[in-house]
């Protein structure tokens, strides 16, 4: 006779119940004790938060995400892991964080949290309309890598040449930094920006003076005070974007922004209108905004004729159409505007070639 002895355990701690986790509130999120738990200690979970990294910060609000959620550590850690490669990869090189993902959504992210050094010696190039200009101690835009070269050297002149009515010409200026230029991230420009406004109530008028002089200040179809307390990241972008115009140098606002963040050790900021507003939204990757004195080098500066500006323009054109296709056509409606304005400029230049005589307008024409 065979007999079975059969045991029934169960495993537990006293006072658990069922469906309720250890070190979890009601709403699911982490006790004080929960957070202790799921890290290596209290030490590591409070570094991590208060890190001057922006990464290490964000990585660590992913994982208590995670582990608020019911994931274990370890499953915290994978998951937030691979939403950061989803999001953009980092590295730390040189002690500078950089994104090293090259799709444009990755470096947007870049460039929201992660400051960057642009090393002495660096060639970078601005293209502008006089022919004098020295850079000795004034802001201006420059491009900084080959991409971002190549595109303004071949858009920007033909742009030019169809909205001034009267300049010097168009320039290619190369210049080399004169020493290790850091760029500040759009969240710590943001940060200065914001504090300014706060401590110095004189500053905070002058900027919404200034801004309501601008259509930037009304872009948003909202005042420019309401903008700043329902969306202070909007009301960054529209003040770095009206930091050209002339109220906001008249005013002294720029130059009391930017000297504030010299004071912080930074001599760049990101270009909010072309990253984000501009026909450069869907072509650049990194332009920037250069401030400081004696930052920069003149090396040499070329001139382009008008014969230049079109061949450049239609190559870069149809640069684009060959790598794209219908592609570019289709989802990227601000290559589309180059595009069509350099065929627009070409169908008028032929006619009026054919016909020197003609009494038609532009728009008549382009209308035949």
């Amino acid at each position: 006779m065979l007999v079975r002895e059969l045991e029934l355990m169960h495993h537990g701690v006293k006072g658990m119940k069922w469906g309720v986790r250890r070190y979890q509130n009601k709403d699911g999120s982490l006790t004080s004790k929960g957070k202790k738990h799921y890290t290596d200690d209290t030490d590591t979970y409070n570094n991590a938060e208060n890190s001057k990294n922006p990464i290490t910060r964000h990585k660590q609000n992913l994982i208590n995400k995670y582990l608020a959620n019911g994931y274990s550590k370890e499953a915290a850690e994978a998951k937030a892991k691979q939403r950061m490669i989803t999001e953009a990869t980092v590295a730390v090189v040189g002690g500078v964080v950089i994104a090293v993902v090259g799709k444009k959504v990755a470096t947007r992210v870049g460039q929201d949290y992660c400051d960057k050094i642009i090393k002495s010696g660096h060639e970078i190039q601005n293209v502008g309309t006089n022919s004098k200009e020295t850079f000795k101690n004034k802001a201006f835009y420059a491009a900084i890598n080959k991409h971002d070269k190549d595109v303004y050297s071949k858009v920007f002149p033909h742009k030019e040449q169809l909205s001034v009515k009267s300049y010097d010409g168009v320039y290619i200026n190369s210049l080399k930094t004169n020493k290790n230029i850091k760029r500040a991230s759009n969240n710590t420009a943001r940060k200065v920006m914001l504090n300014m406004l706060q401590k110095d109530p004189e500053y905070k008028s002058q900027v919404l003076k200034a801004m309501n002089g601008t259509r930037y200040g009304w872009l948003d179809r909202e005042a420019p005070e309401d903008l700043l307390k329902n969306d202070p990241k909007k009301f960054y972008d529209r003040f770095n974007q009206a930091l050209a115009t002339p109220q906001f140098q008249s005013s002294k606002v720029r130059e009391k922004f930017y000297k504030e963040l010299e004071k912080k050790g930074y001599n760049a900021i990101i270009d909010i209108n072309d990253t984000k507003y501009t026909v450069y939204a869907d072509l650049a990757n990194e332009p920037t905004i250069f401030f400081g004195k004696d930052i920069v080098s003149k090396i040499k500066n070329k001139g382009l004729d008008e014969s230049d500006i079109n061949k450049n323009a239609a190559k870069y054109a149809n640069q684009l159409i060959r790598k794209n296709g219908a592609k570019t056509i289709a989802m990227s409606s601000s290559s589309y505007a180059m595009i069509k304005s350099y065929l627009n400029q070409r169908k008028v230049e032929e006619y009026t070639k054919e016909h020197p005589n003609t009494s038609l307008s532009r728009k008549e024409i382009l209308a035949r």
